[in-house]
């Protein structure tokens, strides 16, 4: 069974792997089974995660960080936090575009 997890991990890309554990800590919160919206939002991106081979959709992963950290709980905070700090380092939101549709700022000017 170990073998099988790091077979997993050498597949995926080294950058999302600290995504899926700041999103798997954050679903398992008390918080995301509190919030319908947060558990929603934070099982909506990890099945994204998991299941796309494409580029990763950056407003549908920074919706449950942004929820988790308005949350009460100090820890789900952290996380939150701390992962959204690691996608910025990495310039994630940098390019992704504001919707034209509305008047929505990109991520990074929120």
């Amino acid at each position: 069974m170990a073998e099988e997890d790091t077979d997993s991990r050498a597949e995926r890309p080294p950058s999302n792997v600290f995504v899926i554990h700041a999103l798997e800590a954050i679903n398992a919160s008390k918080d995301a089974r509190k919030s319908k919206e947060l558990g929603d939002a934070t099982q909506a991106a990890l099945q994204h995660i998991r299941n796309t081979e494409q580029k990763l959709n950056p407003e549908l992963l920074f919706r449950p960080l942004q929820l988790a950290s308005r949350s009460r709980d100090v820890p789900t905070q952290v996380t939150a936090l701390d992962c959204i700090g690691k996608l910025i380092s990495y310039s994630y939101f940098a390019f992704s575009e504001p919707s034209a549709e509305s008047n929505t700022p990109s991520l990074i000017e929120r």
